[in-house]
C-alpha cells in the first residue's frame, strides 16, 4: 500500500468520528472491514446505553446517530476511494473475484446503516417469525414490533425512506454485481439480503391488515414454473430500480405501483441452497410472505 510505518487502529478509527476527519486513510481490504467493525461495535454500544438511560446521548448537542451515521458516510468514502483504484489495476480473471468481495463488504455497511433507523428484530418480528435464534417470540413481542415498524414505515417519516433506500442499494448491487447472488465465501451476505428484503417488503408493502390480499397464494401464481420466475425477478427490477432512483422524500409515491410480492418471492429462492441455519429461518418468513401469511 505504501512505504509508511503502519497506523494503529484505535487512532484511525477515531478520526472517522471527529468533525476534522474530510480526508479518509485510503485502506486496504482488511482494513476497511475492520474499521467498519469498529464502527457498528460503538453503534451497538451507544444504542445499549440509550436503553439504559433516560436522558438522550449526545456529542457536541447533536445526538448520538448522527455521529454513527458521518462515520458511515466517511467510511463510505474511504471504501469508495479503494475499490476505484483496486479494481484499476486488476486482470479481468481477478476483478470478479474482487467485486463479490466489495459488495458483501457495503451489503454489511448498508444492514449496519438500516439498524440506525429501525431494529432489525422488529422487521423479522413483523415479517412473521415466531422463533429468532432459537428465541420464542410474544405476543407483546409481537405488538411491539408491529407498532414500530408501522411508524418507521408511514408517509412522511424519514426515518424510514432513509433506511429503505440502504436496503434497496444492498439488493441493486446483488443484483448487478453478483451472478446469482455469489458474493463467495462472505458467509455474512445471505443474511444481509434477507434483512434488506424485509425492509423493503415493509415499507412498499404498507398496512399489515391489507397483508394477505395482497401476496397471492404459491398455488395460484405458478412460482415454479418459468415464465413465473422470470416475471417475479422483472418486477423484483422494476420495483428495486424504482427505490433506487427515487429521492428518499418521495419513495411514498411509489407505493402500491409495483408487485411488492415478488421482491421476498425470489431472494426466498436465492436462499433456498444456503446451509446456515439461521438463513433457512429466514427463508421460511420470505415464504410466508409470498403466501400472504
Amino acid at each position: 500500500m505504501s512505504n509508511h510505518r503502519p497506523k494503529a487502529f484505535l487512532p484511525v478509527l477515531k478520526t472517522y468520528l471527529t468533525t476534522a476527519s474530510r480526508n479518509p486513510y485510503l485502506l486496504n481490504s482488511f482494513s476497511c472491514i475492520i474499521i467498519l467493525h469498529g464502527l457498528i461495535l460503538i453503534a451497538l454500544d451507544l444504542q445499549s446505553c440509550e436503553q439504559m438511560t433516560t436522558e438522550p446521548i449526545t456529542f457536541h448537542s447533536k445526538p448520538w446517530r448522527f455521529l454513527i451515521i458521518r462515520a458511515y458516510e466517511t467510511w463510505k468514502t474511504a471504501f469508495d476511494n479503494f475499490t476505484k483504484v483496486t479494481i484499476s489495476t486488476l486482470p479481468e480473471h481477478q476483478s470478479a473475484e474482487f467485486q463479490k468481495g466489495c459488495t458483501a463488504t457495503l451489503a454489511l455497511y448498508h444492514v449496519a446503516s438500516i439498524a440506525l433507523y429501525i431494529p432489525l428484530m422488529d422487521l423479522q418480528i413483523y415479517a412473521g417469525a415466531r422463533h429468532i435464534l432459537g428465541r420464542y417470540i410474544g405476543p407483546a413481542e409481537q405488538a411491539r414490533a408491529i407498532h414500530n415498524v408501522q411508524s418507521w414505515a408511514a408517509s412522511g417519516n424519514m426515518d424510514g425512506a432513509v433506511a429503505v433506500s440502504h436496503a434497496a442499494l444492498l439488493i441493486r448491487d446483488g443484483i448487478t454485481k453478483l451472478q446469482n447472488w455469489d458474493a463467495g465465501d462472505a458467509f455474512h451476505y445471505p443474511w444481509c439480503l434477507y434483512l434488506a428484503t424485509l425492509a423493503c417488503w415493509a415499507f412498499m408493502a404498507g398496512i399489515p391488515e391489507n397483508r394477505t390480499d395482497a401476496y397471492p397464494s404459491e398455488a395460484t401464481n405458478h412460482v415454479h414454473s418459468e415464465d413465473a420466475d422470470w416475471d417475479a425477478k422483472a418486477e423484483m427490477n422494476a420495483l428495486i430500480s424504482a427505490i433506487t432512483r427515487a429521492k428518499p422524500e418521495d419513495l411514498w409515491r411509489i407505493r402500491g405501483r409495483y408487485r411488492v410480492y415478488d421482491l421476498p418471492r425470489v431472494i426466498a429462492r436465492s436462499l433456498e441452497g444456503v446451509r446456515w441455519a439461521v438463513v433457512q429461518e429466514g427463508v421460511l418468513v420470505l415464504r410466508g410472505l409470498r403466501q400472504g401469511r
